[in-house]
């Protein structure tokens, strides 16, 4: 995920498919494509029983780790141009490599 942030900074086109792991309910599909200074994030939830929404299409500006390990966009422009300042994504176990 570094190298992807990293490839971002250096205005580099990229592109992962994250699927993190859920203790219940089913799976959410993250693609994240970073192109020219800019991260497209479409999140997928229609696999997860419990989610009430199919997903979420956000344009972003900026996207790093918090101190939690963490993924987070900043500065993000969703549907019909709202605008969201930040959407946390999903978690790293910090403890593993």
């Amino acid at each position: 995920m570094q190298h992807f942030i990293n490839r971002f900074h250096d205005h580099k086109f990229d592109y992962v498919l994250a699927i993190p792991p859920f203790l219940d309910g089913g799976y959410v599909i993250y693609d994240l494509i970073a192109d020219d200074g800019e991260v497209k994030v479409r999140l997928d939830s229609t696999r997860d029983i419990y989610s009430s929404d199919a997903g979420l299409q956000l344009t972003c500006k900026a996207i790093e780790f918090d101190n939690k390990g963490t993924v987070v966009v900043r500065q993000c422009t969703g549907p019909e141009s709202v605008e969201v300042s930040h959407y946390s994504l999903f978690s790293f176990d910090p403890t593993r490599k």
